[in-house]
């Protein structure tokens, strides 16, 4: 165990590498097919690389790193490109994705992203969200937002019909930053009906939520 985290320690002279080719991998909800990556074990790192397989309606590629350094947090890097993804299976099958971005509960269609996160692991590789910074972007196809709660009680305090209906958001490309517990996202473009909006903030890994709409009523 390490002696900060109590979590693996990867030995400092194991040099083990490992290339895999499976033609389905089933790991909880997920399901994946034409699974091929490698797969490095040593010098106190884990590391995954060259990872595509398909899945969730289109085409994962990813790779990802876990390293144990002596007297250090144990910590992790990880990248993905998703494409054409549907929004209901990731919602269901990826517990980061429900972390980041909760709004895919309440939106139909499918998406590509691609994202860059790093940060420290706690007990049981936990997450220290605290620590956690990452890039990326957020490129809906075809994307319909229903009955998003907020959204709701904003059509209705503002009177605004088209906002407690189905909100259609086509296709859009959006940039976000994940900082301090925050995923911060740009101003961006939305049309509900006949009203024009200008959304941007940031909402946290807890549920905090912080935008702010320009719009003409």
């Amino acid at each position: 165990p390490s002696e900060i985290t109590d979590n693996p320690n990867i030995p400092a002279n194991l040099n083990i590498l490992i290339e895999a080719g499976l033609e389905q991998l089933i790991f909880g909800n997920l399901s994946l097919k034409e699974v091929k990556g490698l797969l490095r074990l040593g010098n106190n790192l884990v590391s995954l690389e060259d990872f595509t397989a398909r899945g969730l309606g289109g085409q994962i590629q990813l790779s990802g790193s876990y390293s144990s350094p002596k007297s250090k947090p144990a910590a992790f890097a990880f990248y993905y490109d998703l494409q054409k993804i549907d929004f209901q299976e990731s919602f269901k099958s990826l517990n980061t994705f429900r972390v980041l971005f909760p709004i895919g509960k309440y939106v139909a269609g499918s998406y590509s992203s691609n994202l860059f996160l790093s940060g420290n692991l706690g007990k049981g590789l936990v997450p220290d969200t605290r620590s956690m910074e990452g890039k990326g972007y957020l490129e809906t196809h075809n994307a319909i937002v229903t009955d998003l709660p907020i959204l709701n009680e904003l059509g209705k305090q503002l009177n605004i019909r088209a906002l407690q209906q189905s909100v259609n958001i086509g296709s859009s490309k959006n940039w976000f930053e994940l900082r301090e517990g925050f995923v911060e996202v740009p101003d961006f473009h939305l049309q509900a009906g006949q009203t024009d909006m200008v959304v941007g903030g940031r909402h946290g890994i807890d549920q905090r939520l912080d935008y702010t709409i320009q719009t003409a009523i």
